[in-house]
């Protein structure tokens, strides 16, 4: 079996111009928009928890629409 990268899928963290960017490391009075994890676990949750511990989950979803709006 050969392996390789096939593409590069880059994330990213948004936030309303209104607010205050959040402290890495912290995620204190944010809540996220995620995946629902009842499923697996992804890389990109985890990635998410350990930057912003303290966020507060408002929505887990496994609807990639619903989670870019």
């Amino acid at each position: 079996m050969v392996q390789r990268k096939l593409v590069r899928l880059p994330y990213s963290v948004h936030v309303a111009t209104a607010s205050p960017d959040p402290v890495l490391g912290d995620g204190a009075g944010f809540r996220l928009i995620t995946h629902d994890t009842s499923t697996g676990q992804f890389p990109d949750i985890a990635w998410l928890k350990s930057r912003f511990p303290n966020a507060r989950p408002l929505l887990a979803s496994n609807n990639a629409t619903c989670k870019l709006a």
